[in-house]
């Protein structure tokens, strides 16, 4: 009864108007996963393009039921990037910003999708092919603060966004993979820096790694440039690193500091 009825509830989602609707389409497709359980799927979101993914992850699951993850950063991502621009997605996970900005930017414009982690990397591959991706380059690196090898920690259950790219003694994980590790200046293309107009650093407490070879990075970058950026001051401390240097380095470049709400499906 659950596999035909949660289909009806993901219509009716997609054809109401108004948050509070939404999220009471929310809470009713939570009831019925709990019936029916985890499932695989590929629909298609808010913006028009196809997104597969399971029903039990915390991203995968918010797309599924409502059509979009961060709606605050969708929308700002949406009102600053244009044709011909290119977007630099650092933590892509599972490629839902990566193919917000390729619709966005169109095909005079591109796209840098970096996402270290393989298993997250392997889904991605996937929803670039579900969808006119020609304008994405893909990239299985971490960032990092010089030219490594880069040890994988598997994420929490449930949240495939929560994998890292350091020792979090708190969770207490062996690592399930590794990958190489390169400063951002050295993951694009000189012709990608010069062309970004927005750099979205999602790496789960490894921004800091942002300061190795940023000077650089900027000599290369549009003048109008915009970084979007996770930041936790307590995983940088866990880390050893100061996050007010970190923002410091920003400011002293001439960079204006904003926050940016971050809810996984109001707005």
């Amino acid at each position: 009864m659950a596999s035909a009825v949660v289909p009806v509830v993901r219509y009716v989602r997609q054809n109401t108007r108004g948050w509070p609707a939404k999220l009471a389409v929310l809470t009713a497709l939570k009831g019925l996963r709990r019936i029916h359980g985890p499932r695989d799927f590929v629909v298609r979101t808010s913006w028009g393009f196809r997104f597969a993914g399971n029903t039990a992850d915390l991203v995968h699951g918010a797309v599924y039921a409502v059509g979009v993850w961060e709606p605050s950063l969708t929308a700002w991502l949406q009102s600053r990037l244009v044709a011909g621009d290119v977007f630099v997605d650092v933590g892509a996970n599972a490629g839902y910003f990566t193919l917000l900005g390729a619709a966005c930017v169109g095909a005079t414009g591109g796209v840098v999708a970096i996402e270290a982690s393989p298993r997250n990397f392997e889904l991605l591959q996937r929803n670039l092919s579900l969808n006119p991706a020609a304008n994405v380059r893909a990239v299985n690196m971490a960032l990092a603060d010089e030219d490594c090898t880069v040890k994988i920690y598997p994420p929490d259950a449930g949240n495939s966004g929560t994998a890292m790219t350091w020792r979090d003694e708190r969770r207490g994980r062996a690592p399930e993979s590794e990958v190489p590790g390169r400063r951002l200046v050295d993951l694009l293309t000189r012709e990608e820096a010069a062309r970004a107009r927005v750099i979205k650093v999602d790496v789960e407490g490894a921004e800091g790694c942002l300061e190795s070879g940023l000077d650089e990075l900027l000599e290369r970058c549009h003048p109008e440039v915009a970084f979007v950026v996770e930041f936790d001051p307590k995983l940088f401390h866990l880390q050893g690193r100061d996050p007010a240097r970190f923002l410091a380095r920003f400011m002293n470049a001439g960079f204006a500091l904003y926050t940016l709400d971050n809810h996984s499906v109001e707005p």
